[in-house]
């Protein structure tokens, strides 16, 4: 399906450079007769073909959107599946001293975490695109971070956070922390 919408828009693309570059028919007399039509070149104006491409283009983006709003993501590329999908979460709860969450398939694993005063969270992105968890209330940020690199944030005091990721803002967790 998405190959099919891609060629659809590279079509519309070389069309409109096509007809700029090759040339269309043109109402000219030609040798020999004496209104006779000619292959001649019709040069586009420039705004003809930039509507054109804006009209290619916003159909693209329309064809995206309408497919996260339909729950589709983009499974069609590999290092995409599960974008704009929120994973189920079983809660978790630990009394570990350190305790790590996930960054893999565009969600945190676990998305609901119980821990004491003191622990230490590590998030590790294991996807190949960049994330944060950044605090809702904008008391805390990882930064952004790439595969394989971990940031680290210790929780002193009891309360309950509910965090997401600045450029993935599907991607959420809350991280409830005991006294």
């Amino acid at each position: 399906m998405m190959a099919v919408w891609f060629l659809i828009l590279l079509l519309a693309v070389l069309a409109g450079a096509s007809a700029v570059a090759l040339g269309v028919r043109a109402a000219a007399p030609g040798p020999g007769t004496a209104n006779g039509p000619r292959w001649g070149l019709l040069v586009l104006p420039a705004a003809s073909v930039g509507v054109l491409l804006a009209l290619a283009v916003a159909v693209w983006f329309g064809f995206m959107a309408w497919h996260m709003v339909t729950g589709g993501g983009f499974a069609w590329m590999p290092h995409m599946r599960g974008f704009g999908v929120q994973a189920p979460s079983t809660p978790v709860t630990s009394d570990a001293s350190a305790v790590t969450v996930r960054m893999t398939g565009n969600a945190f694993v676990p998305s609901d975490l119980s821990i004491r005063a003191g622990t230490t969270v590590t998030w590790v992105n294991d996807d190949p695109v960049p994330h944060s968890a950044t605090a809702r209330d904008g008391s805390w940020d990882t930064g952004l971070f790439g595969r394989g690199e971990s940031r680290s944030l210790t929780f002193s005091r009891p309360g309950e956070w509910a965090y997401y990721c600045l450029i993935h803002p599907w991607m959420t967790a809350v991280i409830r922390v005991a006294g």
